[in-house]
């Protein structure tokens, strides 16, 4: 793909950015529900990261370490900050003059996917005139099937 469609609108990626903050925010809230109830301390959030230890001897142990989720809790505590910084970021990079919308890639994806099928077709049909005049003819292993055998199908080959 040309640098032209790497880059996604810069409202789309915002609008996945918040929907991503607002979880981490709703994950760092702090539950004082169990503080209220039952007099217990208020429980701050906390993150749990799979480890593994490996000995000296070659043995490995598998646990877990737990975290206070400092990331959570500022997006909890500072939401609108940590959005306007994230939401800058993206506007430092992004290129929204060049950018395309998934549905716009898939469908120039598409008609080149088409064009390359007929391009494929007419290589095919110039292949077929080369082996009736006996030329001896080497096919591309990765053109599609549906060129080589001459099928119509909107069924695309899968990939092995």
């Amino acid at each position: 793909m040309s640098g032209k469609w790497k880059n996604r609108p810069s409202s789309v990626i915002k609008a996945k950015a918040d929907i991503a903050l607002a979880e981490l925010a709703e994950r760092g809230r702090v539950d004082a529900g169990a503080a209220i109830d039952y007099g217990e301390a208020v429980r701050f959030p906390m993150a749990h990261t799979p480890v593994e230890v490996h000995g000296l001897q070659g043995g490995i142990s598998i646990g877990r370490v737990s975290m206070p989720d400092s990331l959570a809790m500022l997006a909890w505590l500072l939401p609108e900050q940590l959005r306007t910084a994230v939401h800058r970021e993206i506007d430092a990079v992004a290129d929204d003059g060049e950018a395309v919308t998934d549905d716009e890639r898939a469908q120039r994806v598409a008609t080149l996917k088409d064009d390359l099928l007929a391009i494929e077709r007419g290589v095919e049909h110039f292949f077929g005139q080369a082996i009736a005049s006996g030329a001896s003819v080497t096919r591309d292993e990765n053109a599609d099937p549906r060129a080589i055998l001459g099928v119509d199908s909107t069924v695309e080959p899968q990939t092995v």
